[in-house]
């Protein structure tokens, strides 16, 4: 697999490379269409992994979730893409260096994160009665979230 350079920001002067791309959870429940309905959110983070004592690894996991499957169904799935850096990775401990290296590696990290979710979901609403999974075909704009996975970024460094 070839190696790219780090982006300015990401990393030292490393190299990375994806490691693996995974859906880690789904579901996907009817709903009541009077009561249950939301728009699409699409959130992602960062979280260091466990790779082996030679590569510092680092995770971006989205989750993308919508109720606009004919109104009936609602559908999320979680996604994890590993980045495996041959030299220092970001301290994702330093809420700093945390949010540079989000900010940057969801710019390009965000469309394949999109993608390869949305080709996935696609594929868990063919088996309803009527699967008509409305999403756009572009990616949308990511909320980036801080590492606890929930609070948006913004309101982690304010506060």
């Amino acid at each position: 697999m070839k190696t790219e350079a780090v982006p300015a920001g990401l990393g030292g002067s490393g190299n990375w490379s994806p490691a693996s791309t995974n859906i880690v959870r789904s579901i996907c429940n009817p709903i009541n269409q009077d009561e249950d309905l939301f728009d699409t959110t699409f959130t992602i983070f960062a979280n260091g992994v466990s790779w082996d004592s030679s590569h510092d690894a680092v995770a971006l996991i989205s989750e993308i979730q919508t109720s606009n499957v004919d109104n009936t169904h609602m559908i999320a799935a979680t996604t994890m893409q590993v980045l495996a850096f041959f030299e220092d990775a970001p301290d994702l401990t330093a809420s700093d260096q945390y949010a540079t290296f989000l900010r940057k590696a969801s710019q390009w990290g965000s469309h394949m994160l999109w993608d390869f979710t949305v080709t996935y979901m696609q594929s868990v609403a063919s088996g309803l009665r009527a699967p008509n999974l409305q999403l756009p075909g572009f990616t949308a704009e990511p909320t980036l979230l801080a590492a606890d996975g929930h609070t948006p970024l913004d309101a982690s460094l304010s506060g």
